[in-house]
Formats: structure tokens, sequence, C-alpha cells
């Protein structure tokens, strides 16, 4: 009975030594200043990104133009390309000589989504 009360104070020391050293000392603080700040600091509409910061857009050159689906489609082999089709989802460029058909994802770097020669 006498080793069971001391093994049990002997783990409740520990662990209060153990939660003792697990808490922070409050921050100190040298000075105190004031000021206004107007919005919350990150910019446009409360915090989210301006119109600029949205990542890409057609408008910046990151998406498949026409004129960069030919040059994609000559750098493949296609011999006299010609833009055949364009729709809102694809390019589809056609060879003026041999048929080679090369359809383009207008996403980002002109993935290419079907060849066919």
């Amino acid at each position: 009975m006498f080793k069971t009360l001391i093994r049990g104070a002997c783990l409740s020391a520990a662990l209060a030594a153990g939660a003792l050293g697990l808490t922070t000392a409050p921050a100190a603080a040298n000075d105190i200043s004031f000021g206004i700040t107007i919005g919350d600091g990150h910019g446009y509409r409360g915090g989210g990104p301006r119109y600029d910061d949205r990542g890409p857009s057609r408008h910046r050159g990151d998406f498949c133009s026409p004129r960069r689906a030919l040059r994609e489609a000559g750098r493949l082999g296609v011999r006299r390309p010609y833009v055949a089709r364009e729709t809102r989802r694809a390019i589809t460029i056609v060879s003026a000589r041999n048929g080679a058909e090369v359809r383009f994802a207008q996403r980002r770097d002109c993935p290419v989504i079907s060849y066919r020669r």
C-alpha cells in the first residue's frame, strides 16, 4: 500500500513538472502604439485578390490562341497548317498538304487533344 502511494505521488509530480514546462510566459510589450487602419490591408473587396492577381487570363497571353496553335502544329510536323475550326474549348488545325489534323485545348500551354495523320 505504501508502495502504491509513493508511485502515485511520483507520477503526479512528474505530470505537474511536465505541465509546468509546457506553459508559456506572457509576451512582454516594450511599447504601446496606436494607429488607424482603413480596410484590412489585403486589397480589393475585403481581402480577396485584385483582378490582376487572379492567375492566367486570356488577355495576358497564357491561354492557347489560334496563332500559338499554328506554331505548335508546325513544331509537331504539320505542313502548311491552317485553322479549320475554333470553339471555346478547342482549336482544330489541319494540314493543307496531307490532311493531318491536330486539336488543341484552349487551356494554358495549348495541350494536344488529338493528332491524326
